[in-house]
């Protein structure tokens, strides 16, 4: 669900509070990023859909959201194939992973604290 290594690589890097200000930036972003998403699924624009999901994708790897990036990557695969009933499976099942990957997150900074 989330890669502890690349999360101890941004505390290092930032320390606890630096690495807080970055999860939190990542959070912003990808609200952003949802409602590009869901407008462009709901316009049919699998171009809007492909470039959105490929910048979650890349930000989620980032800091080590491994579960959303790999939600994010088969949103992208469904766009390049122009399958919205996929997209839309995939962008459910990609919403339904943002709780548990806040929480996981939320969990392990509490013990890095």
């Amino acid at each position: 669900m989330i890669e502890t290594e690349q999360l101890d690589g941004i505390i290092a890097a930032a320390g606890v509070d630096g690495a807080s200000e970055i999860m939190a930036a990542f959070w912003r972003s990808t609200d952003d990023l949802l409602l590009e998403l869901r407008n462009a699924v709901e316009a049919g624009d699998f171009a809007g859909v492909g470039a959105a999901a490929h910048a979650l994708k890349g930000s989620a790897s980032n800091v080590g959201a491994a579960l959303l990036a790999d939600n994010a990557r088969d949103i992208e695969d469904h766009a390049r194939n122009s399958d919205k009933p996929a997209v839309a499976s995939a962008l459910t099942a990609l919403e339904g992973a943002l709780a548990s990957t806040q929480t996981a997150f939320s969990t392990y900074f509490a013990k890095a604290s």
